[in-house]
C-alpha cells in the first residue's frame, strides 16, 4: 500500500438510513409476530385480516426501501461509475512483450 492511497470511503447518509430503516422494520415485524396471538387468537375470523395487514405492511416497507435505493442509485450513478471504473471504462493498456 502506498502512502498516497486514499482512506476507504464510508457509506452515504441515504445508505445508512436505509440500513437502519430495514433493521427497525425487521424488528417491528418480529414484534408483530409475537403479538399476533394477543391481537387475534388462533381460529378466529379476524386473524386473517390481521395477518393480511401485516403482510401488506411488510410488502409496502420492502417496496419503499427498493424504490428509495433505486432512486438514490440512479441519482448517484455518475459517482458510482467513476469509483468502479476510474479510467472511464477504457481498456487498460496492454503490456509490451
Amino acid at each position: 500500500m502506498s502512502a498516497s492511497a486514499t482512506p476507504p470511503e464510508r457509506y452515504g447518509a441515504v445508505a445508512i438510513a436505509l440500513h437502519w430503516a430495514i433493521g427497525i422494520a425487521l424488528l417491528a415485524q418480529i414484534a408483530f409476530g409475537f403479538l399476533l396471538d394477543d391481537l387475534s387468537p388462533r381460529g378466529t375470523p379476524a386473524r386473517t385480516g390481521v395477518i393480511n395487514h401485516g403482510r401488506a405492511a411488510a410488502r409496502g416497507l420492502v417496496a419503499g426501501h427498493i424504490a428509495v435505493a433505486i432512486a438514490h442509485a440512479a441519482r448517484d450513478r455518475g459517482a458510482l461509475f467513476a469509483r468502479m471504473w476510474p479510467h472511464g471504462g477504457a481498456a487498460a493498456p496492454q503490456s509490451e512483450r
